[in-house]
């Protein structure tokens, strides 16, 4: 924005929505949850690469291929795990980035209740917990709580 044009929008007190309109696209496209959403999308990605694997024939144990597939998905288990982590440290704030955290613990949870105990400082617990933090706040913010209370009596 140019001098004059920016004193004009002052003395008319449309400098507040014209500094809005410029700075606008920059937000376009991302929301609160955005980075939520990513991780959510890129973690079940990584499962749906991990049941492809798994579902492919296996070779004989201790052959170069085995060796190679079993890295794969070593590799693949890694990430998710780091990815899992960041799911749990980031909180939801809308509807969308609530949703997404769900579906993501329900992809894995079945399976990893299947494959292990789970414990207070595993990633899995911790990305559950976090949910049920996120459903507790956006509750309370959207008077969920009271309904639930009340039986939907306000």
């Amino acid at each position: 924005m140019n001098v004059g044009l920016t004193r004009r929008l002052a003395l008319t007190g449309l400098l507040p929505i014209a500094a809005l309109a410029a700075a606008r696209p920059l937000a376009v496209g991302r929301s609160a949850d955005s980075r939520l959403i990513e991780v959510c999308k890129e973690h079940r990605a990584i499962w749906a690469s991990i049941s492809a694997i798994e579902a492919t024939p296996c070779h004989p144990s201790g052959s170069a291929e085995n060796r190679a597939r079993e890295a794969r998905i070593s590799a693949l288990l890694d990430k998710e795990q780091a990815l899992l982590e960041e799911v749990a440290s980031l909180p939801a704030t809308t509807e969308r980035g609530l949703a997404q955290k769900a579906e993501t613990i329900k992809g894995y949870l079945p399976r990893h209740l299947a494959d292990m105990e789970l414990n207070e400082a595993s990633a899995e617990y911790e990305a559950l917990l976090s949910l049920l933090d996120d459903v507790a706040r956006f509750g309370a913010r959207t008077g969920m709580a009271h309904a639930v209370e009340t039986g939907g009596v306000a």
